[in-house]
């Protein structure tokens, strides 16, 4: 079971960090803040990775259409 810790001001978090780094060790159920930053970083780049294919999707089909059916004169 995951324990509470109380909750601590900016400056506390940061050195605490700070320290944590110095001595090289973060416990297993803690990412350091480099390691949370590139999941986030991954996360959005996936998130936009996809958004950029279901636009790609929707513009093809729209063009598909449009050459099918519209592009006679």
């Amino acid at each position: 079971m995951i324990r509470q810790q109380p909750r601590l001001t900016r400056a506390e978090q940061r050195k605490q960090d700070l320290d944590r780094q110095i001595a090289g060790r973060w416990n297993d159920e803690e990412k350091s803040p480099n390691k949370i930053w590139r999941q986030e970083v991954a996360d959005a780049l996936t998130k936009i990775t996809i958004e950029v294919i279901i636009a790609l999707v929707i513009i093809l089909i729209a063009f598909n259409y449009y050459t099918d059916h519209l592009g006679s004169w």
